[in-house]
């Protein structure tokens, strides 16, 4: 995968998450972008990029990490 492929998946994952890719949703969603580059790159290399997927695995992070902080 190239950078430039990589790039336009990584936009078009961000826009399925928050709608609006603006600096604004950016910095109100830096820990789930920062969870979304982490499963989507292993040591510098595009691994995992498609969208459902990328969903799937945020949900299961999301109920762990409300079940850790308020025990539900």
């Amino acid at each position: 995968m190239t950078v430039m492929q990589f790039l336009t998946q990584l936009s078009q994952v961000f826009t399925d998450y928050f709608k609006n890719l603006e600096e604004e949703s950016i910095r109100d969603n830096f820990v789930i972008i920062y969870e979304l580059l982490d499963e989507m790159m292993d040591y510098g290399i595009p691994q995992l990029t498609e969208t459902k997927i990328l969903q799937e695995i945020g949900e299961k992070v999301m109920k762990l990490n409300r079940w850790l902080v308020g025990g539900s």
